[in-house]
C-alpha cells in the first residue's frame, strides 16, 4: 500500500461521512419543510372552515333580523289605527267575508257612526252597536276596552261616536270588534 493512499482513504471516508450527514440533514430539512407545508395547508383549511361558518352565521343573523324587522313592521301596521268608512267596512264583510278578514281581521280600525245600542253581554262586558245611520240593518258590535265604560255610560242611542277597535270577524250580520275605545 502506498503511504499517501491511507490519507486519501481517510479523506474519502471523512468526506463520505460528511456527505452522508449532509444527505441526512437535507432529508430531515425536507421532512420538516414538508410537515410545515402540511401544517400550513391544514391551518388554512381550518381558517376557511371558520370563515365559512362565520359567514353562514352572519347570513343567518341577517335573515333573522330581517324576519324580526318584518314581524315588527306587521305588528305596527296591525296596531296603528286604520281610518275606514263604516259603510265600506260593513259592505266588505257582507260581500266577501274571507277577503274582508284578510284585509281587516286582527287590525285596528277607526270609524264614526251612530250608536243604536249600549248594553252588556252575558259576561258583564260593555258593548256598543253602531250603524251607518239610525235606520240601517247592517251594524258593528264593539266590545269596549275596560277604560271605555265611563264614556259609554254617557251615550244614548242616536249619538254620533268615533270608535277605535280591533276587528275580530263577522258574526250574524255584524262586524265584531274588540278592545274598542271611544273618542
Amino acid at each position: 500500500m502506498r503511504p499517501g493512499l491511507g490519507r486519501w482513504t481517510k479523506v474519502l471516508i471523512v468526506g463520505g461521512a460528511v456527505f452522508a450527514q449532509l444527505l441526512v440533514f437535507g432529508a430531515v430539512a425536507w421532512s420538516f419543510s414538508r410537515a410545515r407545508d402540511q401544517m400550513i395547508f391544514e391551518q388554512e383549511g381550518e381558517r376557511q372552515a371558520v370563515r365559512a361558518a362565520e359567514q353562514e352565521a352572519a347570513e343567518e343573523l341577517a335573515t333573522t333580523e330581517k324576519q324580526e324587522s318584518a314581524r315588527r313592521a306587521e305588528a305596527r301596521e296591525r296596531n296603528t289605527p286604520r281610518p275606514v268608512a263604516l259603510a265600506s267596512l260593513i259592505a266588505e264583510y257582507e260581500s266577501n267575508e274571507i277577503r274582508a278578514d284578510s284585509q281587516f281581521k286582527g287590525r285596528v280600525v277607526r270609524f264614526s257612526g251612530i250608536v243604536t245600542e249600549v248594553s252588556k253581554d252575558f259576561t258583564d262586558h260593555a258593548f256598543l252597536v253602531i250603524a251607518t245611520s239610525s235606520g240601517s240593518r247592517s251594524r258593528v258590535r264593539c266590545g269596549l276596552a275596560d277604560g271605555a265604560n265611563r264614556a259609554a255610560a254617557n251615550l244614548q242611542p242616536g249619538s254620533s261616536v268615533t270608535v277605535t277597535g280591533r276587528v275580530s270577524g263577522f258574526v250574524i250580520r255584524q262586524v265584531v270588534l274588540s278592545e274598542c275605545a271611544l273618542r
